[in-house]
């Protein structure tokens, strides 16, 4: 036969005080060599994120094997995942770095980090996300984000607030909003604008009915009206977004880093809380002339 044959995955449990000591207890148990290199995820108990992320670091910037796209993920019960079974006997870490990716992508209120970013953050004293996964019936799925300041586990994230740190960073393809009809965002682009005392972000945004009303879509004046709503709502959604990072007195978006970035004179440790915050948002809804042409009258520029 030519099929592929598919090795299954298999545990070895290592011991130690330190991430490196239980690792060195692993390389003695396993039988094969094992490549760091091909490490798709690694998942922590919530006790490791309170407080001891900081043992990690020393161990993965000594070590050049280690992959820099390896996603970083919380589970607070690991032993549920031991014991899971793919349906494709892929590996878990195959299957959770699957689960991330679409998560990310096409679900704007989930995100976590790659050790990259957990990197760059620890280097330039930033704040970054972790985000949470779990067995429910039987699948593996993504639920809470958390906060991590300082190398520790701060807070729980309220989700809506997560879109706004997606689009940041550039790691979400698109997303949902539901007003009186559905739309989804496939396509923007983000600006980033930096002044003395002003932080300014700009959206400009492709989108799309994922269902419509007929008597919301009679003529030109109808779309620019919904058009004019979507600005409206997302800017106010990401204005909001803002607001809770300055309730929950923590640098969610890194905008003091940016700031620095453009005013390192001027910037000071609580620089962005007292910056203000300029939202403008420009949403273009596509196929206009074909949805009046379906639902009301003749579409003309």
């Amino acid at each position: 036969t030519n099929e592929m044959v598919v090795e299954p995955s298999y545990f070895i449990e290592g011991r130690g005080k330190k991430f490196e000591n239980a690792l060195n207890d692993i390389y003695n148990k396993s039988t094969k060599h094992i490549y760091l290199s091909h490490m798709n995820a690694i998942v922590l108990s919530d006790e490791i994120v309170e407080d001891k992320m900081i043992d990690l670091y020393d161990y993965f910037l000594r070590n050049t094997d280690i992959r820099k796209d390896s996603y970083f993920i919380i589970s607070k019960n690991t032993q549920d995942l031991l014991s899971f079974k793919t349906e494709d006997k892929t590996s878990i870490g195959e299957s959770i770095k699957k689960i991330i990716e679409y998560n990310e992508k096409e679900n704007a209120k989930f995100k976590t980090s790659k050790f990259s970013t957990i990197l760059n953050c620890y280097l330039n004293d930033k704040n970054y996300l972790l985000g949470e996964i779990s067995i429910e019936k039987n699948m593996i799925t993504t639920s809470e984000v958390y906060l991590i300041h300082n190398d520790k586990l701060t807070q729980k994230l309220d989700q809506n607030a997560v879109l706004l740190a997606n689009l940041l960073d550039s790691t979400t393809s698109s997303f949902i909003i539901t007003l009186d009809n559905s739309y989804e965002v496939y396509r923007y682009k983000l600006g980033k604008k930096v002044s003395k005392n002003k932080i300014e972000i700009s959206v400009d945004a492709e989108v799309r009915f994922l269902n419509v009303l007929k008597e919301d879509v009679n003529n030109k004046k109808d779309l620019e009206s919904l058009e004019q709503k979507l600005n409206n709502y997302l800017t106010r959604y990401f204005e909001n977004s803002i607001k809770y990072s300055k309730n929950i007195d923590y640098d969610l978006y890194n905008f003091n880093y940016l700031y620095y970035l453009y005013e390192p004179d001027l910037k000071e440790n609580d620089s962005w809380k007292n910056l203000e915050y300029d939202v403008l948002v420009n949403t273009t809804i596509n196929e206009k002339g074909l949805l009046i042409g379906t639902m009301g009258d003749t579409y003309e520029e």
